[in-house]
């Protein structure tokens, strides 16, 4: 199990290293078009990782309405399956006699 730790970690690390690489080969400018003559000149890298933000931002976002339906029927469910239960007893339990020892001794 460790070495698939290990391994799973040996990946995230190679992954970072080629999108660091990535990131220093395009580093020229680019210019980014709006309507109305409107331009913005910026790095592309610097354009790909806004973008990525934006794009996660949005899946979160996304999900988020999911995630608070989801939670709000488990909440549901809880206050049903508390309804249905059986509620203690505050009465102890009887103990229970020893054995009557045996006589033929």
């Amino acid at each position: 199990m460790k070495v698939l730790l290990f391994f799973s970690w040996f990946l995230r690390g190679c992954l970072v290293l080629v999108l660091i690489a990535f990131g220093l080969k395009n580093t020229d400018a680019v210019t980014l078009h709006f309507f109305l003559g409107k331009s913005w000149e910026m790095p592309l890298i610097a354009l790909l990782l806004l973008f990525m933000v934006i794009g996660v931002a949005l899946t979160l976002l996304a999900w988020l309405g999911v995630y608070l339906r989801v939670r709000k029927e488990i909440q549901a469910l809880k206050r049903q399956l508390r309804a249905f239960a059986v509620p203690p007893t505050s009465v102890p339990p009887e103990p229970v006699a020893p054995p009557p020892a045996d006589a033929a001794g």
